[in-house]
């Protein structure tokens, strides 16, 4: 991951992005052309070229709130903060922008349905939560975000409220000042400067400069983990959901691929079983570009609680009529495939000298 730009002052939190190559899908499979933080920017921070003009970026955090791997990160909003509230286990939860309330986030476009449902939901015996949104100015400061959390907010308590779980409510007056703990006076500074030395003195003054991507999907996973038999039956349209047609082959190419592991396989002699977990997915699409005979789709509504997709038996080998699992759309099983191989070109010295 590409470290800040030279221009921003490492004192000072300029509004900025950066990219982990390692988790974006387009710098990781050639099939993939993963747009989703294109669409949603309202300040067209990539050129033609799909390259990134970081010096566009204001903050609002919108490319956070569609990447479906966590693989952008925005200034302002700290991967700290966000792993610091995830711990918060009880009462509820107020959000506002540094601006206008008093929250340590630079804008809340990052958050989305899915966030705002996870966060409102039961948790470790504790009972479901009321989230409190302080967003009263976003249209005139930035009326696309506006659009986005008044959307995001109608979508998940929809879904809240047929479970009976929290709700995501709108708050007329900012919320409590949070006491910044990496503020503090001079005679603080000097203390913490003598007990615990120069480098922790300089990040309490320096908070976080080095942005990181919040980890949001693997921690939403985690939520709802275990909890898919309490969901009730219904029609939803905040995670997605799969379906498999019968021309799948049984390669478990979408299970192997699935970045978060929301989809399952499980193996027997002869056949293949598929599963899958909307409450985990993120809909990136890996599944369905990859899939060799294109069986794989995403449909933008359907039941959230886990749903058993296909059981697929194994195709015969061309060659000895053998049960195998295919790779891709091969008609032939790996030993025939080796065997037909040093019938061209000869045994495996390696295998010969053994």
């Amino acid at each position: 991951m590409a470290g800040h730009p030279p221009w921003c002052s490492e004192q000072f939190l300029m509004a900025y992005f950066i990219i982990d190559t390692d988790r974006c899908l387009n710098y990781n499979y050639r099939k993939t052309a993963c747009r989703l933080c294109r669409d949603i920017c309202p300040r067209k921070c990539w050129d033609e070229n799909d390259n990134p003009l970081t010096d566009r970026c204001d903050s609002c955090g919108l490319c956070q709130s569609a990447c479906p791997v966590d693989a952008i990160a925005v200034a302002g909003n700290p991967a700290a903060v966000w792993a610091e509230m995830l711990e918060t286990e009880e009462g509820p939860l107020d959000f506002s922008c540094g601006k206008f309330g008093a929250g340590r986030w630079s804008c809340l476009g990052f958050l989305n349905a899915r966030d705002l449902v996870a966060l409102a939901w039961w948790r470790n015996d504790q009972p479901p939560r009321n989230i409190s949104l302080f967003s009263r100015h976003c249209r005139e400061c930035k009326p696309d975000v506006a659009c986005h959390i008044e959307n995001e907010t109608t979508q998940a308590n929809k879904f809240l409220a047929k479970f009976n779980a929290g709700l995501i409510l709108s708050r007329e007056s900012a919320p409590p000042a949070y006491r910044d703990n990496n503020k503090i006076d001079r005679r603080s500074f000097f203390r913490s400067l003598i007990s615990t030395g120069l480098e922790t003195a300089r990040n309490v003054m320096y908070p976080e400069t080095e942005i990181r991507p919040l980890s949001k999907a693997e921690w939403r996973a985690g939520v709802f983990r275990g909890r898919e038999t309490e969901l009730l039956a219904g029609m939803q349209e905040i995670f997605p959901v799969l379906t498999i047609s019968s021309e799948c082959i049984a390669c478990g190419l979408c299970a192997k691929i699935c970045p978060v592991q929301a989809i399952s396989a499980e193996e027997t002699a002869i056949s293949l079983t598929l599963a899958h977990q909307p409450l985990g997915c993120t809909g990136c699409g890996l599944c369905v570009e990859h899939c060799p005979v294109n069986a794989v789709r995403i449909e933008p509504m359907g039941e959230a609680s886990s749903k058993l997709l296909i059981t697929k038996g194994f195709p015969l080998c061309n060659e000895c009529n053998g049960v195998f699992q295919p790779a891709g759309q091969q008609l032939t099983c790996f030993d025939c495939l080796m065997k037909g191989r040093e019938n061209i070109f000869g045994p495996d010295p390696e295998s010969c000298n053994k």
